[in-house]
């Protein structure tokens, strides 16, 4: 099988690669020497996307780069999926609780870390599939103590190349992720967090709503061209129809006097 890095390879993007990886890592029938194939096809394809350049001036003449690399102007580098695919195939592919399978997840776990895409997924996958001894030396042993917290994180270069960021005081940050695969809440994310609400336009979600906001006030037009208030369109309405009650009430009252003298007569 060729790979990506013939010269006449179609381009793909980084989505394509990885859905070619995901058969290879989930074809867990056949021999032993057949699953080893498709692991080396994988770690074929997981190299050539290492290789891959990304950017967005490309000529057209030019999709290829001298050295034999892919360049892709859609594509791009391995993401955190490529790297949890690439942990499946070394887990799915391998003899279970063999020395190879344990060095190809180190490998494969290597590989994520220097590349800074070690998310909460790639993590618990890792401590799902790697042997207990394997993921304290390369996880706990290099946990580091957030100051606050009591919990160990990874170190933040694992994750310095994640898309999901939070904001902090210096600007959108990677948010930590502890040795148990999980993302913390900081102290300084919290404190962030509250001064953002401290802010003027925020106070009235701190005092419970309490905070007066003027209201603009809808105004109609009135039948004489005239701007008119709600609250005034209410007053004249009412005013005019007490005039109305008036007019009825002194109606009705000369009517009975006239019926009265009529009687009287």
């Amino acid at each position: 099988d060729s790979t990506l890095s013939d010269v006449n390879a179609i381009q793909v993007t980084t989505n394509a690669a990885n859905a070619m990886m995901k058969v290879c890592a989930s074809a867990t029938t056949g021999t032993d020497e057949e699953k080893k194939a498709r692991l080396r096809t994988v770690l074929a394809i997981m190299a050539d996307l290492e290789r891959t350049k990304t950017t967005s001036k490309i000529s057209s003449d030019d999709k290829v780069a001298k050295e034999g690399k892919v360049v892709s102007s859609l594509g791009g580098p391995p993401n955190c999926k490529s790297f949890r695919i690439l942990l499946e195939a070394c887990a799915n592919l391998l003899p279970s609780g063999g020395v190879e399978r344990s060095r190809a997840l180190e490998m494969a776990f290597k590989k994520c870390c220097n590349a800074g895409l070690v998310d909460v997924d790639v993590l618990q996958l890792f401590e799902e599939k790697a042997p207990r001894d394997l993921y304290h030396t390369m996880v706990i042993a290099e946990g580091i103590e957030e100051e606050g917290t009591g919990t160990k994180m990874v170190p933040p270069e694992w994750t310095r190349h994640l898309s999901h960021r939070v904001l902090t005081i210096d600007g959108r940050r990677p948010p930590p992720l502890s040795i148990e695969g999980r993302y913390v809440m900081t102290p300084a994310l919290y404190e962030n967090r509250m001064r953002k609400l401290r802010k003027r336009v925020n106070q009235r979600l701190i005092r419970g709503g309490r905070l007066r906001i003027p209201k603009r006030k809808k105004r109609f037009r009135g039948g004489g061209g005239s701007d008119l208030t709600n609250k005034e369109r209410i007053s004249d309405a009412s005013l005019s129809m007490n005039n109305r009650a008036d007019d009825v009430s002194s109606t009705n009252s000369t009517t009975a006097k006239d019926a009265s003298i009529t009687t009287d007569a």
